[in-house]
């Protein structure tokens, strides 16, 4: 049975309705002031507070708005029935690493998504993402290190397997969206995951270097496809999302964010892009999804998920690009 959509979130404004209720306590410099929001609607009652000396005090907030345990309806997904293998109690975790695309040309010259393709910038970034993970999943001395990243601090107190960062020692699969830009990123990232040691696999499935090893390993997923997932907040120009837009979005979260539905803890790559990846973070800590247009993400940036089976969410890196070198750090693509 398919997890139905959680729109009681998704739809904070969409996403600010009464799932988000909250009683809001904040101090401020005029004193204590108490929000209540309901609706859109907040509510201001101001009660001064002071210290014995007469000063005000301030730079303390509690927010009323309750984590959602269900938000990924468990019971639907068949984890309500084997709660004695994977539940509260089980320490089986997913890591879900979301890689945003590297530097494209043509994003403004052409509609052709074929000549959408990496520059040669972007294929650099690639190249050393896929060694930064290497490095995260082995443990073993970065190649570049000097021109790259230097993994040496991440490591030296790591966990047996991985990073405390990323403590997996493999991935188990790498999806991507079917634009061009993202498979050759993927394709690019995947072929760095290839070890030369045979008992070491970093990448299921993967057991040689090449193109065609690449290609049969991705999972391409249109749902994973740049898009504009919600209207952000504030707004964005007089760009508004479509509901088609906005309902394949959430049915791309629903797909890929949920706890762990076995045993053992998994480690999974999606390779996409900015918007996306941007809500759906936003959607993974229930924060409002209009926020997603707040923050910026370079190209090839990092930002990690995980899941815990309690349904638990904890973020440990967000637009992260520091691997790449100073020189191989953008944002914006190539008209």
């Amino acid at each position: 049975m398919a997890a139905r959509p959680l729109l009681r979130i998704a739809s904070f404004g969409m996403c600010m309705g009464a799932a988000a209720s909250a009683v809001v306590t904040q101090r401020s410099g005029c004193g204590e002031g108490i929000v209540y929001a309901s609706s859109n609607k907040a509510h201001h009652h101001h009660k001064p507070h002071h210290d014995a000396d007469g000063s005000s005090w301030c730079n303390e907030k509690t927010w009323g708005v309750p984590w959602i345990s269900d938000w990924d309806n468990p019971v639907a997904r068949g984890l309500h029935e084997r709660n004695a293998v994977v539940g509260a109690a089980s320490r089986a975790k997913r890591h879900i690493v979301l890689i945003r695309h590297g530097q494209y040309s043509g994003e403004s010259s052409t509609k052709d998504d074929a000549r959408r393709t990496l520059t040669e910038l972007g294929k650099q970034q690639a190249t050393v993402t896929g060694q930064y993970l290497k490095q995260l999943l082995s443990r073993e001395s970065p190649s570049n290190e000097g021109e790259g990243f230097v993994a040496s601090a991440i490591v030296e107190d790591a966990a047996p397997s991985g990073s405390q960062l990323l403590p997996v020692s493999r991935v188990d699969k790498v999806y991507v969206s079917n634009l061009t830009r993202a498979r050759q990123t993927a394709s690019l990232i995947v072929n760095e995951l290839h070890s030369s040691r045979p008992e070491e696999v970093l990448l299921v499935g993967l057991k040689e270097k090449g193109s065609n090893a690449a290609s049969r390993i991705l999972v391409e997923d249109a749902m994973l496809q740049e898009r504009f997932p919600c209207d952000p907040q504030p707004s964005f120009k007089s760009k508004k999302a479509s509901k088609e837009s906005m309902i394949v979005a959430e049915e791309a979260f629903t797909k890929y964010f949920h706890r762990p539905t076995n045993a053992s803890s998994t480690c999974e790559v999606i390779v996409g892009h900015g918007n996306m990846i941007r809500y759906f973070l936003c959607r993974a800590l229930q924060v409002p999804p209009e926020a997603w247009l707040r923050f910026t993400l370079a190209h090839c940036s990092l930002t990690v998920i995980t899941i815990s089976a309690n349904g638990h969410v904890k973020v440990t890196q967000v637009g992260s690009a520091g691997h790449l070198p100073l020189h191989l750090q953008t944002v914006h693509n190539v008209a």
